[in-house]
């Protein structure tokens, strides 16, 4: 690894011309398309626009700011962080994700599970 370093290290001092154009126009190309990009990080990621429940979404956000829904539970934390109690959960979004205008549901079980916790 340290001779690839090196290597690459001896290429940019010997082209530093080269390596500043080069870096340029690829800093250029880039910033061209990054106003392309367009962030959703809104319910629409998980419920159809045309449906019932994002128009009913809409309308609690709007009175009531844009806050995500969520659905909480409360209780005795040996209670509610069981495996049985967990097994409810995925299941309940296996459920939710199943509804027609439901397009995704997220919870610290899947979070968990991704990330290897």
């Amino acid at each position: 690894m340290d001779r690839l370093f090196t290597t690459f290290g001896d290429f940019i001092i010997r082209r530093s011309k080269f390596t500043i154009i080069l870096i340029t126009i690829l800093t250029l190309f880039f910033a061209i398309g990054l106003p392309k990009l367009d962030m959703q990080m809104g319910n629409n990621i998980f419920v159809n626009e045309a449906s019932d429940v994002f128009k009913r979404t809409t309308t609690y956000q709007e009175q009531f700011g844009e806050e995500s829904i969520f659905v909480m539970i409360s209780g005795d934390p040996q209670v509610l962080f069981t495996q049985k109690t967990s097994q409810e959960i995925v299941r309940f979004a296996q459920k939710a994700g199943q509804i027609k205008d439901i397009t995704g549901s997220m919870h610290y079980i899947g979070l968990m599970n991704e990330n290897d916790i």
